[in-house]
């Protein structure tokens, strides 16, 4: 899914890919989330963890990884 949104982020500007983002990425990578996160092993959630900021990263052409994630939130 990253690499798509990487494709519709030329197009897009940044209040719209968002938007994208909060609605068809997160939507599924969070759906549930509440139910199975006390679950999940601490690998899992580290890899939840760099997902979430590996899409903030295409939503503001970081791909440099020049912005610490501090500044993503």
């Amino acid at each position: 899914m990253i690499r798509g949104l990487k494709v519709i982020r030329r197009s897009l500007n940044q209040e719209d890919i968002m938007k994208v983002i909060t609605s068809q990425y997160y939507g599924s990578i969070y759906y549930a989330l509440a139910v199975w996160f006390p679950t999940l092993i601490v690998k899992f959630k580290q890899k939840l963890d760099i997902l979430h900021y590996k899409v903030l990263r295409v939503a503001i052409r970081d791909w440099m990884r020049l912005f610490p994630r501090e500044m993503l939130d």
